[in-house]
C-alpha cells in the first residue's frame, strides 16, 4: 500500500440518501412524467428504462424535488436484492437519465470532502465492494442492506492528485466501451431495419408494384417480385412460400443436462441468462465436464439461433452465436438451437426469430413459474420463406452489420478485463498511476 493513501469508510466520504416512497396513484404513462429509478431500473453497472414508471410533475413540490432529484454522476445502489447472479444492481447517473428521481430501498452516494464522485462508481463497482455486500446482506426471500451497512464500507482513498487521474485512466475504457456499446445499437438498428423492410414489410415489392424505385443495386431489386399474393399469413410476395422452422431446420433440439465443473478445462455451457439483447454474453457462461456426458452432434455453431426456452421473464429470448473463437461451446436443457439447411438459411432463420421474440415469449404453455416452450410448439411457428437467392442476397448485405459487432463486442470485454483488473491495484496503491498510463499506451489505448 502507498503511504499516501489513507483508510476511509463510505460514511465519511459520502452524503448518503434513501428515496421516497412515491405513490403508485401519481404515477403517469407519457413522458412527460419524471422517470423514478427503483430497483428494477438498476443493472450491473448502468439503468434500463424498459418498463420504467413515471412521476406526474404536478405532484413534485420544491422540497421533495431538491432532496430527491438524481445529478450526473451520482451513484445510486439497489439495497433489496442488491446483488443477484448477473452482479451487484448499482450504477451511476449519466445527462441522458436526467431529470429522474430518487425512490424508496435505492441508496444515493454523493461525494464530498476532496473525493471525486466519478471515483464512487469505481469504488462501489469494485470486487471488493461486492464482497462486502455479499457478507452483510440479510434476508432469504428478499435479500437487503441498510444504508448504515453501506456507509460503513472502508476502503483506501488515493491522494486527490491520483483520484482524478485514476477516474482518467478508467474512465478512458468506459468511454471506449460505451462508443462500441452506441456503435453496436446502430448496427443492430441497421440489420433489423433492413430485415423488417425486405421481409415483413416487402418494401422493394411494393415499390415495384407502384413503378418506383426499390433504391437497392440492381441485381438485387431484380431478385424481388412485382406484386403480392394470398397467403396463410396474409399477403405474401408472388412466388414466394409458407413454411414453418421445423420445415426449415436441420437441426432443432434442446441442450444438454450438463455437469458442471468448475475448472476451465471443461467445455463451455451457456445458460438462459448468457442470452439477452439479441446477443450472447459468454461472461455468465459455466463449464460442463465431457467425461459424464459426450457433447458429439450437440455443439452450437456461428449463426445458430439460440431460444430460452423455459421459465418467466426470460422465455422467448433469442440470441443469434457470433463467430466461436475458443473450442466447442454447447447450450443446457433450458435452450433451444435452431438451424437451417445452410449458412445463408440459418442466417435468415435467426433473424426472423429476433424479429419475433414477443410472440415466442407469447407461445409458452404451462402454470406461473413452470412455463415450457416446446420443440414442437417452436418448430410449428409459420414463417414466410423467399427464395435462395435472396437469402443469400441478405446474407451478402447484413452479415458485415454482425461481424462488425461481435468485433466491437470482443474488444469491450478486453478493455472491460484490462478495466477491472487495473481497478483494485490502482485504488489501493500497489499500481501507480505512470505506470497504468504506460501500460494504457503500450496496448494502443
Amino acid at each position: 500500500m502507498s503511504s499516501d493513501f489513507f483508510p476511509i469508510t463510505i460514511g465519511e466520504c459520502c452524503d448518503l440518501t434513501t428515496g421516497f416512497p412515491f405513490k403508485s396513484a401519481h404515477y403517469i404513462d407519457n413522458e412527460t412524467g419524471v422517470r423514478l429509478v427503483r430497483g428494477d431500473n438498476i443493472i450491473q453497472g448502468s439503468l434500463r428504462w424498459d418498463g420504467v414508471k413515471r412521476w406526474d410533475p404536478d405532484n413534485l413540490d420544491g422540497a421533495l424535488e431538491a432532496k430527491y432529484s438524481l445529478r450526473e454522476d451520482d451513484v445510486v445502489l439497489a439495497m433489496d436484492r442488491p446483488w443477484i447472479e448477473a452482479g451487484l444492481k448499482y450504477s451511476s447517473i449519466n445527462k441522458n437519465d436526467l431529470p429522474c428521481l430518487l425512490v424508496q430501498r435505492v441508496a444515493r452516494l454523493r461525494a464530498k470532502g476532496g473525493v471525486q464522485q466519478r471515483l464512487l462508481k469505481y469504488i462501489i463497482g469494485s470486487k471488493s465492494f461486492t464482497h462486502h455486500v455479499l457478507s452483510i446482506q440479510t434476508g432469504t426471500a428478499v435479500p437487503h442492506i441498510s444504508a448504515k451497512q453501506i456507509s460503513e464500507y472502508s476502503f483506501l482513498l488515493p491522494p486527490e492528485g491520483d483520484q482524478r487521474a485514476i477516474v482518467n485512466i478508467l474512465g478512458t475504457l468506459d468511454d471506449k466501451i460505451e462508443l462500441n456499446r452506441n456503435i453496436n445499437k446502430t448496427l443492430e438498428g441497421i440489420a433489423t431495419a433492413l430485415f423488417k423492410s425486405w421481409f415483413v414489410d416487402f418494401d422493394p415489392v411494393r415499390a415495384k408494384a407502384e413503378g418506383q424505385p426499390t433504391g437497392l443495386p440492381d441485381e438485387v431489386s431484380e431478385l424481388f417480385p412485382d406484386s403480392l399474393e394470398e397467403a396463410e399469413l396474409g399477403e405474401i410476395p408472388s412466388g414466394w412460400s409458407v413454411s414453418s422452422i421445423k420445415d426449415q431446420s436441420s437441426y432443432l433440439s434442446r441442450g444438454i443436462s450438463p455437469k458442471y465443473c468448475e475448472h476451465d478445462e471443461g467445455v463451455v455451457v451457456l445458460n438462459q441468462k448468457c442470452i439477452r439483447g439479441g446477443a450472447v454474453d459468454f461472461s455468465k457462461s459455466r463449464r460442463h465436464d465431457p467425461s459424464y456426458k459426450k457433447i458429439e452432434g450437440r455443439t452450437i455453431s456461428r449463426f445458430d439461433c439460440l431460444v430460452n426456452s423455459t421459465g418467466v421473464g426470460t422465455l422467448g429470448r433469442v440470441a443469434i452465436v457470433p463467430e466461436l473463437e475458443f473450442g466447442d461451446v454447447i447450450v443446457d436443457s433450458h435452450v433451444t438451437i435452431v438451424r437451417g439447411t445452410s449458412e445463408h438459411s440459418t442466417f435468415y432463420l435467426t433473424n426472423a426469430l429476433l424479429n419475433r421474440q414477443q410472440e415466442i415469449e407469447a407461445l409458452g404453455q404451462g402454470s406461473t413459474g413452470q412455463t415450457e416452450l416446446s420443440r414442437t410448439v417452436l418448430g410449428d411457428m409459420a414463417l414466410v420463406m423467399p427464395p435462395e437467392d435472396l437469402l443469400h442476397a441478405f446474407y451478402s448485405s447484413a452479415v458485415c452489420l454482425f461481424e462488425k459487432r461481435w468485433l466491437n463486442e470482443a474488444t469491450s470485454a478486453t478493455l472491460s478485463s484490462l478495466r477491472d483488473t487495473l481497478l483494485p491495484r490502482l485504488i489501493s496503491g500497489e499500481l501507480r498511476v505512470p505506470d497504468a498510463e504506460k501500460m494504457l499506451e503500450e496496448a494502443g489505448i
